[in-house]
């Protein structure tokens, strides 16, 4: 039942979970570039190329998840050492900067 004003509507329960379900859809397959490679190779190759860059992003995500979740806990154990925030803090400006540089020396053909 839901209410508005004082009238009871009735809501089937049906609507309501097809409702969250397709939220939940558009909220889980966001179009990136790996479900973008997945549509190609479908048009073009059929169902199991698809099924096999599907495959291959699992994949490589559950590697890099994995090592992560496993190796940052020994190479970072004491991140409350100093001379380590510097180090990543300093990583943290130079990458960004080079990588702005680098786009805009090719755009600009400096």
């Amino acid at each position: 039942m839901l209410f508005i004003g004082r009238k009871m509507v009735f809501v089937s329960y049906v609507h309501v979970l097809s409702a969250a379900f397709l939220m939940g859809l558009a909220a889980a397959a966001p179009m990136g570039p790996v479900n973008m490679l997945a549509i190609r190779r479908g048009l073009i190759g059929g169902w199991r190329h698809t099924l096999a860059c599907g495959i291959g992003s699992v994949t490589g995500d559950l590697i890099l998840f994995s090592l992560v979740l496993l190796g940052g806990h020994y190479l970072f154990s004491d991140l409350s050492n100093p001379t380590l925030h510097t180090v990543l803090a300093a990583i943290g400006v130079i990458v960004p900067m080079q990588t702005i540089g680098r786009h805009t020396i090719r755009v600009n053909g400096v």
